[in-house]
């Protein structure tokens, strides 16, 4: 190494010697922090369970019941985080001192190629909780490799299997997380150890610092500040995520047939998701996931060849110039990604389907508006059924069949899940379709949130024909649907001769709301003043308020409506014993044309189809408790 290769620096405070003191506490970081790695990872691997079914209950198991689980596995992924940055910042270092020059030139390809090692660990511990997030991102990951030419189909079966991502994917991405590239990555930070003497041959002010202000093995006060900075901030962080952010850092279980799962990357690989939208056709998505990255990290490899001719200091200006250029291009990347995922305002994503629905042509804002907004529709829906996992695995554990049965058996998931596959190409829950995503075909039925309910049944005495209830229906000729209990209301409205009567009537069926709402025990709304407005009424009260309802329906309604098969006129109408009740709810799924409802025949007949040959008998009480709110018990 000649002279001028060398770290020429005097005095000893100058801006270089600071620099190649904070690129030496970088490198001890990484150590450090590879340290951390290994612990908690061994620590981890105590309780993780590599198996399709286990894979997710191990880590709930890690996260929420063994002590400070939370803490170790935290640590673990936050400290992956901390070692992308530190190696990125280490590599920083090396440009701004020039220190690619030469034999340091093995220094800067061992870096870039230790970052390369770090990022695949990152993303091969990834997929391991196997959830929803890990199980779609690799997914996408896998299809961006098999464009590789020629050998990408190749590579992508020997990284996942030939059956495609599953229980052999699983166990080979344990494998490289735990053993080959922690080895690989361990060979390369030693060559790098190693080779930094060269780096401080002849450096006079990094080998006076050996005796003046160190501490013990050469390290000074300064190292050991740095070093414990960066581990307290990854401490610090992982403390604030899990306690006041929430944090839990694992999603739903991983279902392969949710492919609306609102996917997303990593937050130091958002650049490259961003760049890949650029890439429209299938060609020049090789280009911009494959060639163009490949042609990227070959010439950063290639820096000191370029650097060790002749105008030396011109050429390395023009490398910090292209690596500047690319990392701000990357923040930049980054930053419109995020821009792009945040949710749009109503108003805006009203605006931009009415110009859709015009027929005019969608701008490029438009179609990003509609993108957000679809985008957090499906993650509201991923966030809740995560929440949901959590709930079901703390309060019944997670059955040995694995955690998708789990989430099979539960109606508060499955329900809107049928509802939406099911029933929402008529009905609606709420607006939307019983997964908060709100469609863009009107309704032709009835929204059925809160079905059951005082309010609603309330509403429906009081305006049978609102879009809400009956107003949507039409017969098969197109008139609507359901009127006679609109004639029946205004019939009785007639019938007052005076205020106080419609008051009484009015009051009368509030009690016939409130008893058929006591059908399927809904919850009564609590708005409803005693006689002197002085609070709410107690629970006499609510008593002789059902049983008044009770005596009103059997001498009013039951000329229609049977109750318990029984009815004191000729009309028939649905049968309103247990209305409401998951069990109601389910006769009239599985055969709503049934004598006991609403029929196959007459002047109104059953429109709504059977579901008793398209639903299992399981999926129809899932749907059928989620509609009722019950217990299904």
């Amino acid at each position: 190494m000649t002279s001028n290769e060398n770290i020429n620096i005097n005095p000893a405070h100058s801006p270089l010697t600071k620099v190649a003191y904070l690129r030496r506490s970088c490198l001890l970081a990484i150590v450090v922090l590879f340290v951390i790695e290994f612990i908690t990872g061994v620590l981890l691997m105590l309780h993780y369970a590599p198996a399709v079914q286990t894979a997710w209950g191990s880590v709930w198991h890690i996260q929420t019941q063994v002590p400070s689980g939370w803490l170790i596995r935290g640590l673990h992924h936050h400290t992956s985080n901390a070692l992308l940055v530190v190696v990125v910042l280490y590599a920083a270092l090396l440009l701004f001192q020039r220190a690619y020059i030469g034999s340091r030139a093995w220094v800067w390809r061992l870096t870039w190629g230790l970052l390369l090692l770090v990022a695949a660990m990152s993303l091969s511990g990834f997929l391991l909780p196997w959830d929803q997030w890990a199980y779609w991102g690799t997914q996408v990951r896998a299809n961006i490799l098999a464009t590789t030419p020629y050998v990408g189909s190749a590579m992508r079966d020997l990284l996942l299997g030939d059956d495609g991502l599953g229980q052999a994917s699983l166990t080979r991405f344990y494998t490289l997380h735990i053993i080959v590239l922690p080895l690989l990555a361990i060979l390369l930070l030693v060559g790098i150890l190693t080779a930094r003497r060269w780096l401080v041959r002849g450096d006079e002010t990094l080998n006076e610092s050996k005796s003046n202000g160190s501490c013990c093995c050469g390290l000074t006060v300064g190292d050991v500040l740095v070093v414990a900075m960066f581990v307290a901030g990854v401490l610090g962080w992982t403390y604030y995520a899990h306690e006041t952010l929430g944090w839990t850092l694992l999603d739903a279980p991983a279902d392969p047939t949710a492919s609306d799962y609102p996917a997303r990357p990593e937050w130091y690989a958002l650049f490259l998701y961003q760049w890949l939208k650029y890439f429209v056709t299938p060609n020049a998505q090789v280009v911009g996931a494959i060639v163009l990255p490949s042609m990227a990290f070959g010439a950063i490899m290639l820096v000191p060849n370029f650097v060790k001719n002749a105008s030396r200091k011109f050429r390395h200006m023009i490398v910090v110039l292209a690596m500047a250029i690319g990392g701000l291009a990357a923040v930049a990347l980054t930053v419109v990604a995020l821009q792009h995922d945040l949710e749009p305002s109503v108003q805006a994503v009203a605006d931009a389907k009415r110009r859709s629905e015009d027929g005019g042509e969608m701008t490029a804002e438009d179609k990003s508006i509609l993108r957000a907004a679809t985008f957090h529709e499906q993650l509201r829906w991923a966030n809740w059924v995560s929440k949901r996992s959590f709930e079901l695995a703390n309060e019944h554990g997670i059955p040995v069949e694995g955690p998708l049965v789990m989430l099979a058996r539960d109606p508060q998931l499955q329900g809107p899940k049928l509802f939406a596959a099911h029933c929402a190409s008529c009905h609606r829950y709420d607006g939307h379709d019983g997964r908060g995503r709100m469609l863009d075909e009107p309704a032709t039925s009835s929204d059925l949130v809160d079905f059951g309910s005082f309010e609603r049944i309330r509403g429906f005495l009081r305006e049978p024909m609102h879009p809400q209830y009956f107003g949507l229906m039409k017969k098969a000729d197109g008139e609507p649907a359901h009127t006679k209990m609109q004639r029946w209301l205004e019939a009785q409205l007639e019938d007052c001769e005076n205020e106080a009567e419609r008051n009484a009537l009015e009051s009368e069926l509030d009690d016939v709301a409130r008893f058929l709402a006591e059908q399927a025990n809904a919850h009564e709304s609590t708005s409803n003043k005693s006689a002197d407005g002085s609070g709410l009424e107690n629970v006499t009260d609510k008593s002789k308020a059902v049983e008044r309802g009770r005596r009103a329906f059997m001498a009013s309604c039951n000329e229609c409506h049977s109750y318990q098969g029984q009815r004191s006129g000729t009309s028939k109408a649905p049968e309103l014993f247990a209305y409401a009740s998951w069990r109601w709810i389910f006769d009239m799924i599985s055969d709503p044309s049934q004598d006991s409802l609403y029929r196959s025949r007459g002047r109104e007949p059953a429109q709504m189809p059977s579901f008793q040959d398209t639903l299992s008998e399981s999926d129809r009480k899932s749907l059928a408790i989620w509609l009722s709110g019950s217990s299904g018990r």
